[in-house]
């Protein structure tokens, strides 16, 4: 989901390679097709779509203009010796510099590209859970024995102009907040159902009291079709 600068709902459909504009009241504005599925979308403020798409052999991001035309495409993936589907799946976010960042599902790997989609930066993370979980699932790509199974490193990405957070959810919730240079600079967390499954999340910070406080909307999907709210303050979050 996004919303465009005329504050219409714009909805990606994966399932259908479909792009819907709703207005604000619900009302269908138009709708095309994108011809390709996609892991993430974004909007800018003139309107542009931004979609990175699934399959191999193709550029980590297109950008569409609002009537669906392909206007350029810039980054590159992965590479993999074996072209498997679906390994290059991504979270994107954008801040208010207009710099995109793109992060990895499956890798400790987050890129920063400029306003002008030139790549700016590339950080590979060193946090022991992610780099386990990678390490698992290169060993799987490589050596795949039946199903292969593979570990989400990470589950959703928002950008800011002073750095980037990460969010993952299993074994328990966490957010991690990282400066421009990728250097960790909070970790917050909160215990959940082992089988607990979030679709996105978002950060708001706000002043209370005179002091800046985190509030991190949890958009969860299984068991319950909530929103869990977790807020900093001075203990540490808490829901």
């Amino acid at each position: 989901l996004a919303l465009d600068p005329a504050d219409n709902l714009v909805v990606y459909e994966t399932g259908n390679s479909r792009l819907q504009v709703l207005a604000p009241n619900g009302a269908h504005q138009k709708s095309f097709r994108m011809f390709e599925g996609y892991s993430s979308m974004l909007l800018d403020d003139a309107g542009m779509i931004f979609c990175s798409p699934f399959g191999v052999n193709k550029p980590l991001v297109r950008v569409f203009d609002s009537k669906g035309k392909l206007k350029q495409s810039f980054g590159h993936r992965i590479m993999f010796k074996k072209p498997i589907f679906g390994l290059n799946k991504v979270f994107m976010s954008r801040n208010n510099k207009g710099e995109i960042y793109v992060a990895w599902e499956l890798f400790p790997l987050v890129r920063r590209y400029t306003a002008d989609f030139k790549l700016d930066a590339e950080f590979k993370l060193k946090r022991e859970k992610m780099v386990k979980n990678a390490r698992f699932n290169r060993n799987s790509i490589a050596n795949p024995s039946g199903a292969m199974q593979l570990k989400m490193v990470n589950a959703g990405l928002r950008a800011f102009d002073d750095g980037f957070y990460l969010f993952s959810f299993y074994p328990r919730i966490e957010i991690l907040e990282y400066d421009r240079d990728a250097n960790l600079r909070n970790y917050y967390w909160a215990d959940q159902p082992y089988d607990l499954i979030v679709n996105d999340f978002c950060v708001k910070v706000i002043e209370r009291g005179g002091k800046k406080e985190k509030v991190f909307y949890v958009l969860q999907a299984f068991p319950d079709n909530v929103v869990s709210v977790f807020r900093t303050g001075n203990a540490g979050p808490g829901k």
